[in-house]
């Protein structure tokens, strides 16, 4: 059924009808988009229940299967292909994939990917008791390759009572790769997450994440929505590797009742504006807390308990810290552990591993101590983070170090920067080490703010930042401070963009306290910082077997790097069965490495107009990659007059922090 000009299929105001093993907006193959003018599937009143839409090809349609009516309409969307070809390997793009406007419909088993808007939409007063469970939204029939819907792969809005998952083994639904949000929440009430994996592949395991558009909350966002839960004692979702916050809570006016427990929400990344929070409340970053919890705002902005020491033993593990919160209130307390090294150095704590539950009851000051025990054993050096939820339902944000932020974050060797300090906790005569080395005139301003003059540091180096209470309590911004290379002053047009890429301990110079900014950058040490610009420093490549190119011996300089590279795709090397790794790497080239390696070596750039640069004529080597690598802002080129992109150039060291911070979007 296809190109018809309202609907390849219109159900009206009979029920209990069955649509089965058709292709709705393609040709006979399932292969080429032959759409409908509005839906594939159009089920129009309330009068019309109990219907059934399954194994179907659905797609190329203005939206793939719409629904609406007043009341209850019991329509069931089961395994279809929405948005994809008859094999779920390929987009043909409906407008909306799924579109709910009517009752208790159920959408199970369907591979939901590929569409121009979102995949899963439901949006009406009318869409309570729905239920989402199974089914594969931004991914191919897999679940393990990316097939984006452009927009969310859920939205839900104007509603109540609506399932997504469940604690049943196969309810969960896999909602990754999509450019935007995982799952966005709006005015809605009692709509409930679990079970689900979102930005992850089918396994739970590899990276699949959702804000590939540069969205700033990829995992869950809710707004203005109250009484919903992300999570349950039986099933938490794993939110995990989205570009942005794991769960974002925000409202232009009351939102409470929201909770987020059970879950599994991690290594989800910081990228501007987003500071990569496991839990967001309110949009803004980490929250300090107040005294009394007085404040209000998005789940009363509820203060999260401060950990005062960890002891991992043999067996088990002791946590001691503090709550101060809402007087003479019982709390539920969640307690979750991450491993020693995080990928980003400055990233604020989210959690892989929940340890276990534990409640604290406030005194008439609001004050409550802890000390609990669990097991088994975790590993030596893990970092534990904790959740408060009061009896309301509001769950706090993750508890984090203390000191959040420094700014400025670099400057002279020399000492002398004035330098502020914003966290949380902060007890007067509070003192601030940076290097190991005591800060000059340490003012603790509140318990939100410290300031000090830096002292001074050997150039190049990558200081760690410690602020510690009088009462023992402290916490350290990893990496926090940069003591500017001997040559990139502040005025360099590189400088913002050097200490970005040291931050975030991609490299840490050339060494003798020098960056080697002018320097070309090789073919080798290209490979490290594209690596680890896009997973981290935590990533460890397998080792090299000295095989792949005749010029890189097991062990040559990077050859594990070169290896993986090779093994993913992104290089065949430079000919002749060699990989050249000494040789300077070229602007062009560079802008096909960033972008396969961003976006995955599947990925094909829109072709060249041949009208950016004056040096970069259509069918020139890189020609697609470079335009696309300008029209996402990663580059202006070489020269803004006359507009040139130098392709054949080497390409510096400090060209290349300027492309590996931006293409990756490096905090």
């Amino acid at each position: 059924m296809n190109r018809w000009q309202l609907n390849g299929i219109r159900i009206a105001t009979l029920g209990n009808n069955l649509v089965t093993d058709n292709f709705i907006g393609t040709d006979a193959t399932g292969s080429v988009g032959l759409g409908n003018g509005f839906a594939g599937v159009a089920v129009l009143f309330a009068s019309s229940t109990g219907n059934t839409i399954s194994g179907n090809v659905i797609s190329g349609n203005s939206n793939g299967v719409s629904t609406a009516g007043p009341g209850d309409q019991g329509t069931q969307i089961l395994t279809n292909l929405i948005g994809t070809n008859a094999a779920g390997t390929g987009a043909i793009p409906n407008g909306n994939g799924v579109l709910i406007g009517g009752g208790n419909n159920s959408i199970s088993g369907n591979v939901v990917s590929g569409n121009s808007n979102s995949g899963v939409v439901i949006d009406s007063s009318n869409a309570t008791g729905c239920v989402v469970t199974g089914n594969r939204i931004g991914t191919d029939a897999t679940g393990m390759v990316a097939l984006p819907n452009a927009h969310n792969g859920i939205s839900i809005s104007n509603t109540t009572d609506i399932e997504i998952g469940g604690t049943g083994p196969d309810d969960g639904n896999v909602i990754s790769g999509n450019a935007d949000q995982g799952v966005s929440i709006s005015t809605s009430t009692d709509v409930r997450l679990e079970g689900n994996l979102i930005g992850t592949d089918a396994t739970g395991l590899g990276p699949l994440g959702n804000g590939i558009s540069g969205a700033p909350f990829g995992g869950v966002y809710l707004s203005d929505s109250s009484n919903c839960a992300i999570g349950s004692l039986f099933g938490g979702n794993t939110i995990a590797f989205n570009d942005g916050n794991g769960v974002t809570v925000f409202s232009f006016g009351a939102t409470s009742g929201n909770t987020v427990r059970w879950n599994a929400i991690y290594d989800n990344a910081a990228r501007p504006p987003s500071p990569g929070l496991g839990i967001d409340l309110g949009d803004d970053g980490p929250t300090a807390n107040d005294f009394q919890d007085a404040d209000g705002g998005v789940n009363g902005l509820q203060n999260y308990p401060i950990i005062e020491s960890v002891t991992i033993g043999a067996a088990d593990e002791e946590i001691v810290g503090r709550l101060n919160s809402t007087p003479s209130t019982t709390f539920q307390l969640d307690f979750y552990a991450s491993p020693a090294c995080s990928p980003r150095p400055q990233a604020y704590l989210q959690a892989v591993q929940m340890l276990g539950i534990a409640e604290a009851t406030t005194d008439g000051n609001g004050d409550a101590s802890f000390d609990v025990t669990f097991g088994p054993a975790i590993a030596a050096g893990s970092r534990i983070t904790v959740t408060a939820t009061d009896p309301n339902g509001n769950t706090s944000e993750m508890s984090q170090r203390l000191p959040f932020t420094i700014s400025p974050r670099s400057g002279p060797s020399s000492g002398g920067t004035t330098v502020t300090v914003a966290g949380t906790d902060f007890q007067p005569s509070a003192t601030l080490t940076i290097g190991g080395q005591a800060g000059a005139g340490v003012s603790v301003d509140s318990a939100t703010q410290i300031t000090a003059s830096t002292p001074a540091l050997a150039p190049g180096t990558i200081n760690d930042v410690v602020v510690t209470n009088p009462d023992a309590t402290a916490g350290t911004i990893t990496g926090g401070w940069i003591s500017d290379f001997l040559d990139v002053p502040d005025t360099n047009i590189f400088y913002s963009y050097v200490t970005r890429l040291v931050a975030n301990g991609v490299t840490a110079g050339c060494g003798g306290g020098n960056y080697c900014v002018t320097a070309s950058i090789t073919r080798a040490q290209m490979a490290v910082f594209l690596l680890k610009g896009k997973l981290g420093v935590c990533y460890v490549p397998p080792a090299a077997t000295g095989t792949v190119f005749a010029d890189v011996p097991a062990n040559g300089f990077a050859a594990a790097w070169i290896e993986d590279l090779s093994a993913r795709g992104i290089t065949g090397g430079c000919g002749g069965g060699n990989y050249c790794p000494a040789a300077p790497v070229t602007r062009a080239q560079m802008a096909v490495f960033l972008l396969k390696t961003s976006l995955g070596t599947a990925y094909a750039p829109p072709a060249a107009s041949g009208t950016v640069f004056d040096d970069v004529p259509t069918g020139s080597f890189a020609a697609d990659w470079i335009e696309d690598l300008s029209a996402r802002n990663i580059t202006a080129g070489c020269s803004v007059s006359p507009p040139l992109y130098c392709p054949s150039a080497p390409n510096t060291r400090g060209q290349m922090a300027t492309f590996i911070v931006k293409t990756f979007r490096l905090p």
